[in-house]
């Protein structure tokens, strides 16, 4: 027997598997566990890169800024962009800013490199619940 779109009632999509949905849950706990995480890395930007608490607060506004940004503008590409190409941006994005984190200890790139982490975390994580 079939539905009105002509698959099989009986099948299921390949996005019902559990190895789908352990790595959407893993890939869920990890997004957000830099909020959990960010007291820690405050205290180590205020401690090791002499940042004052004012810029903490900023650098960490920028980031999770950054993440309700890249959601949105995810919301407004969704319906025009492959999802699989918003995936790539988001994490490419992502991945290069805190990679550059890394190395740069300059508060105004730090501010920035974080606010472009947000943005491709933010059209990352937005996605990987579709």
């Amino acid at each position: 027997m079939s539905d009105a779109s002509g698959q099989s009632l009986g099948l299921k999509n390949p996005f019902d598997s559990w190895k789908s949905i352990v790595i959407s849950l893993y890939m869920t706990l990890i997004g957000y566990g830099v909020l959990v995480g960010i007291p820690v890395i405050s205290t180590a930007w205020v401690t090791l890169l002499g940042f004052s608490e004012v810029e903490v607060g900023r650098v960490a506004g920028a980031d999770l800024g950054g993440l309700s940004i890249g959601a949105v503008v995810t919301a407004m590409l969704i319906g025009k962009v492959n999802r699989r190409l918003l995936v790539l941006i988001g994490l490419s994005l992502a991945v290069v800013a805190n990679g550059l984190c890394i190395s740069v200890v300059d508060y105004d790139q730090v501010l920035w490199l974080r606010l472009l982490s947000g943005i491709g975390s933010g059209i990352y994580l937005s996605l990987i619940h579709i």
